[in-house]
């Protein structure tokens, strides 16, 4: 099953930036841009239905931890105006940061791909109650230990009001949702301040990725 990592970037001027990071490809490690797409909506109300989508291609060699390695292809997408990156794989990497780590080593320093999305709380939660179904939830408590939001709610005698108050104080440590679009069911999970979505259906993936850009990055007095 395919799984695409969204990340925030920072980015001088425009996309058409990404367009010529083939030319600070190494050796070892090259990116490839592959063209353009415009957003087609598919979400409700969503914010961004005039973007361009910059594409291309990374290939470099996995190194093994004992000797030896793999050759590797992700796809990438860069979105103009919410300013996402997302890297799409086919296989189990080790590690998407020490990708985006090599990728900002090469790349000029006026472009950044940044490891957390670092996004708004209240955002958040919007994102997560527009899912179809909240699998699982674990918050940090006042302690900086963890609490799964059933465990707060198998302690608490609150109203339903105020239970969602206390739960929505807290900073969301990991989340996993299901999204439904066209028949397709769609696992997303947010954890360490990135989204990961996991899903065969190129539709349903950007059916997920629209909502979150909608409920999360969108700034109306932007």
């Amino acid at each position: 099953m395919g799984s695409s990592s969204l990340r925030r970037t920072k980015i001088s001027g425009n996309g058409q930036r990404f367009e010529r990071l083939s030319d600070t490809s190494s050796s070892d490690f090259s990116i490839e841009t592959a063209g353009t797409r415009r957003v087609t909506p598919r979400c409700s109300d969503y914010p961004f239905g005039s973007q361009i989508v910059y594409r291309g291609s990374i290939e470099y060699e996995e190194v093994a931890e004992f000797g030896g390695g793999r050759e590797i292809q992700l796809d990438f997408e860069f979105r103009e105006e919410s300013q996402l990156f997302i890297l799409e794989s086919d296989v189990d990497l080790p590690s998407i940061d020490s990708v985006i780590k090599r990728i900002n080593s090469i790349i000029p320093s006026e472009v950044r791909i940044y490891r957390k999305l670092t996004v708004h709380r209240d955002r958040l939660w919007n994102f997560l109650r527009s899912a179809d179904s909240i699998l699982e939830v674990t918050l940090l408590g006042d302690q900086a230990e963890e609490i799964s939001l059933a465990q707060i709610h198998s302690e608490s005698d609150l109203r339903e009001s105020e239970f969602g108050y206390l739960v929505e104080k807290h900073p969301i440590e990991s989340a996993t949702v299901v999204f439904q679009h066209e028949g397709e069911q769609t696992t997303a999970r947010y954890t360490d301040g990135t989204l990961s979505i996991h899903s065969e259906s190129p539709q349903a993936r950007e059916h997920i990725i629209q909502i979150f850009e909608r409920d999360v990055l969108f700034e109306e007095d932007a």
